[in-house]
């Protein structure tokens, strides 16, 4: 421990002995409040602070760091907290105001933002250390959240930071109050019911040729700062991808939602061959949701639960790169699907699917929209609230508002059921009409098909209109076969709409309207019309109807499902479960064994940490910060251990020094770690490399 501290000490020192340079970045004069603060219980009185930082004071992060990419990562920003308890009076006196009188409990609270793109932050305190001389807060102690079932603790937040090594002193307005207690529960579905933005997701290449993701979230939506804030930032952001080939996305990667740049070893993903020719080559898709285990909000009542209980957000955008549009079609699909494709009609839903499959309601749904959006040259929105209990997607709730599907109940979409060719028909007739409200859709003089009597009454109006119009047309004999009506048929895919044939009835649309006047332009606020009935199941037959012949030839314009398909196969979820965590790597826990330490500076601040991880399951961590020659320094020895990407922490003893003479810090070097326990600890963990290390998204390098 002792090596370690001198060490550190040393890099702190080196700060004040090097010339300061002066930053061309001007610091605020004000603050704004802190936005999204909440507080998690953690246990006993510990707790979670959780907040971000407001556009103007993260506007002058980014310009800090551009000054000095290298030595400019993490800004540390001083804040205040206040508390009350049920409802009683705050704690703030003016000895707050001043840094010269600031209480030693609050005195030095900061959380670091700005690297890899976080600018929400989390910490956790034991508040009754904080204020020792609180009788609520002792019991809150003992109690812990069995106290809050009948307690209410309410806390605020503030900056109180100083730019100019503490000549001026900046205090914000106070945060919004967060109030802590058991029957204080948040609408957790609705809030996470937002999704996230994919800006970008290159594959890039270490200076030694490794091949890595780098992923560029968007601003993290506000509702997502906020639920992240109540559950003690456990929101996480997955990362999906499925690579050329592959029939789903899987998972690859998590990371704490906060973090909008992403950085994911590629290695395990892509071929063997290392070079980066064959590397740029792969083709690969990306996509990203946030999700959170409702255990760790413990006012959910899933505290207790032995399995994970995880709710999601709707996925991003997709973003691809190499990937075809499609990896099977027929060959008279083929010129329309190009078309299609070119026209930005097949959504992302489709692509790379295999086209003479069936097609789902799900994929109809963003099918349709994409043609509607495309022809009117006007985003659809999404209905709110949400009347569906079993889909979450978006363009399946902007479908809905446009009236091309009202579901198959009042509160059920089922988004992977098939549908036939007459209900396409009818979905599909909706969205024209929405498409131009005020069109003729006469259906006068046009003739029965064939097969007329097994056409549903509540299709028959969008069947020959779409006949009518040269979109849809039936086989070589005039049969539109509308669907299956034995089981025999049935298990042939009789009647079932394909992908490439409902692209085809799409792109048919799309032609016939993209310059049409019927069509309403830009800014219009459609008034759907309510379907006649609900969108029925496809229903098992109940009887034989030898009169119905197989069609003996394919339509020209649209080809049946071919027979050697002979079952109507369910589409896969897409969404595996997540594998628990694994227990321990002893390949990960043998490969820390050794020092590592994190260094930043800037002006007349530094902050240091080191770790050094022993064979025998025990660590030493030494952190240590400068402020205008102020130096603060604690140890710790513990034990720890990998579990997964987890870092556990148990067992720790802590002493600690604060002292204007950095001379009197070198008696910590020869104490006992026994004086102050600290509670577990658990961290997110990643090797890099043999010399870099990930914790908790800091990067510490290995020390000869």
């Amino acid at each position: 421990m002792k090596k370690l501290v001198i060490l550190l000490l040393a890099l702190l020192l080196i700060v004040f002995l090097a010339p300061i340079a002066l930053a061309d970045v001007t610091p605020p004069t004000s603050l704004e409040a802190p936005e999204h603060f909440g507080v998690g219980h953690y246990y006993n009185d510990s707790v979670y602070f959780t907040f971000s930082v407001p556009e103007s004071l993260r506007n002058y992060i980014e310009k800090w760091k551009e000054d000095d990419p290298q030595n400019h990562r993490n800004f540390s920003l001083y804040y205040q907290f206040d508390y009350k308890v049920d409802g009683g009076s705050y704690k703030h006196t003016s000895d707050w105001d001043s840094k010269n009188t600031l209480p030693k409990g609050i005195k030095n609270l900061y959380l670091n933002f700005g690297h890899y793109n976080s600018y929400s932050s989390s910490e956790r305190w034991g508040i009754s250390g904080l204020f020792p001389n609180d009788e609520d807060l002792k019991q809150f102690y003992n109690d812990g959240w069995d106290y809050l079932e009948n307690h209410s603790i309410t806390f605020k937040v503030r900056f109180a930071h100083s730019f100019d090594n503490n000549k001026t002193f900046i205090l914000s307005p106070w945060s919004k109050e967060y109030t802590l207690a058991a029957n204080v529960k948040a609408d957790y579905n609705k809030l996470i019911n937002n999704a996230p933005t994919l800006t970008s997701a290159d594959l890039k290449f270490s200076s030694s040729g490794e091949p890595y993701l780098d992923v560029f979230t968007g601003r993290v939506p506000a509702s997502i700062k906020d639920l992240n804030a109540m559950t003690s930032g456990s929101v996480r952001t997955e990362v999906w991808m499925r690579k050329d080939g592959d029939k789903d996305f899987k998972q690859i990667f998590y990371q704490w939602s906060n973090v909008e740049l992403l950085n994911i070893d590629a290695s395990n993903y892509f071929s063997v061959d290392n070079s980066q020719q064959n590397y740029n080559a792969e083709g690969y898709e990306i996509k990203i949701r946030y999700a959170l285990d409702l255990r760790k909000y413990k006012q959910s009542s899933y505290t207790d639960s032995t399995t994970s209980q995880d709710i999601y957000s709707p996925f991003s955008n997709v973003i691809s790169y190499n990937m075809p549009a499609w990896s099977n079609a027929s060959s008279w699909a083929t010129p329309e699907l190009k078309k299609a494709n070119d026209a930005g009609l097949i959504p992302q839903i489709l692509n790379g699917a295999d086209m003479t499959k069936p097609i789902t309601r799900e994929e109809f749904a963003e099918l349709a929209v994409k043609l509607y959006e495309k022809t009117t040259e006007r985003k659809a929105s999404a209905t709110s609230p949400n009347p569906f209990t079993d889909t979450i997607n978006p363009e399946i709730l902007k479908a809905f508002k446009i009236g091309v599907t009202q579901g198959t109940s009042a509160t059920t979409f089922e988004p992977n059921v098939l549908i036939n060719r007459e209900q396409c028909a009818t979905m599909l007739f909706r969205a024209l009409k929405a498409m131009a409200p005020k069109g003729s859709f006469s259906i006068e003089g046009v003739k029965d098909f064939p097969d007329q009597k097994h056409i549903s009454d509540w299709a028959n109006e969008a069947v020959k209109y779409m006949n009518k119009i040269g979109i849809i047309a039936g086989d070589s004999n005039g049969n539109f076969m509308p669907k299956a009506t034995t089981t025999a048929l049935q298990a042939q895919s009789y009647g079932m709409a394909t992908r490439e044939q409902a692209i085809a009835m799409s792109y048919r649309s799309y032609e016939r309207y993209k310059d049409s006047d019927e069509v309403i332009k830009g800014d219009y606020t459609p008034q759907p019309e309510p379907p006649k009935a609900e969108e029925p199941k496809i229903e098992e037959p109940k009887t034989e109807d030898p009169k119905i012949e197989e069609p003996k030839a394919e339509d020209p314009k649209i080809e049946e499902p071919k027979t050697e398909d002979p079952k109507i196969e369910e589409p896969k979820p897409e969404d595996p479960k997540i594998e628990e965590p694994k227990t321990e790597d002893p390949e990960m826990g043998n490969s820390i064994v050794g020092s590592w330490e994190y260094f930043a500076a800037s002006g007349s601040v530094a902050f240091g940490s080191s770790f050094e991880f022993k064979s025998d399951g025990t660590f030493i961590r030494v952190v240590g910060t400068v402020i205008n020659y102020t130096y603060d320094i604690s140890a710790c020895e513990g034990n720890y251990e990998i579990s997964g990407d987890k870092l556990i922490l148990t067992n720790q003893m802590m002493s600690k020094g604060y002292e204007k003479s950095w001379e009197e810090l070198w008696k910590i070097s020869d104490s006992v770690i026994k004086d102050i326990p600290v509670d577990d600890q658990e961290y997110t963990i990643e090797i890099i490399s043999d010399d870099l290390l990930i914790i908790n998204g800091t990067e510490f390098e290995r020390m000869l």
